[in-house]
């Protein structure tokens, strides 16, 4: 069986929402939401929660199933990116022998649930190297123009706007990564450094279920969909 280690990182500063992943969303953090749907997922045999923050650590460590690691100062800056904090989680911890898959939770899924997590686990599960969580875009980006000092231009001569096509129905149904989770083989990823491959599935989840907190705005709207949510319940 193969054995899987999920990492959700947690950054202490945040310049669009500072505080986000502290912030309270009907009564819980987004640390809690994410550690908690992750195990009730019950597919980890480890997770870890990596932060420079102690703070948050120490909000993660009421959850005694979950290991924290204090992150490097140089893995929280402006340009460190996931998979840099991952990779030096695992090479630090000699971990590439110990797990055959990793996976990314962003703190930032607040609507992930722990059903999402079981069903893409058994769509990705020896069938690819890495699996995306992937959402509709609202209007197809074939229907793009590229707009340069009010000049409009096609984005490319295949557009379906040079046939006149404009009903998003006639165009390609593309999807978008929607920042839920991220799988992997483990050497794959440490050999790529990506989570995006050539083998690779996608996991389709709702608009809804997708959002992703980055500014008051999008967490205005994770409560305003918890509270219809509760309210039908």
């Amino acid at each position: 069986m193969n054995k899987v280690l999920a990492v959700i990182p947690v950054r202490k500063n945040s310049k669009r929402l500072p505080g986000k992943n502290i912030k309270k969303l009907m009564g819980k953090s987004l640390i809690e939401w994410a550690i908690e749907g992750a195990l009730k997922a019950n597919i980890f045999d480890k997770i870890v929660i990596s932060s420079d923050s102690q703070e948050m650590l120490d909000l993660a460590s009421k959850y005694p199933e979950v290991d924290v690691d204090l992150r490097s100062p140089n893995l929280a800056q402006d340009t460190s990116t996931c998979p840099q904090v991952l990779e030096e989680i695992v090479v630090r911890k000699s971990w590439q022998s110990k797990y055959d898959v990793i996976v990314l939770l962003p703190v930032t899924s607040p609507f992930r649930t722990e059903k999402h997590i079981q069903e893409a686990w058994n769509e990705f599960e020896g069938q690819a190297d890495s699996l995306v969580s992937v959402t509709q875009y609202d209007i197809s980006p074939d229907l793009a123009l590229d707009l340069k000092e009010g000049q409009l231009n096609f984005t490319s001569s295949d557009s379906p706007l040079c046939k006149n096509i404009t009903r998003s129905q006639e165009v390609r149904s593309l999807v978008h990564p929607n920042g839920s989770f991220y799988f992997s083989k483990m050497g794959t990823f440490l050999k790529s450094k990506s989570f995006f491959q050539s083998d690779m599935k996608g996991y389709l989840m709702s608009r809804h279920d997708s959002i992703d907190i980055d500014t008051q705005e999008d967490f205005d709207m994770a409560e305003w969909i918890l509270n219809k949510r509760n309210s039908k319940e």
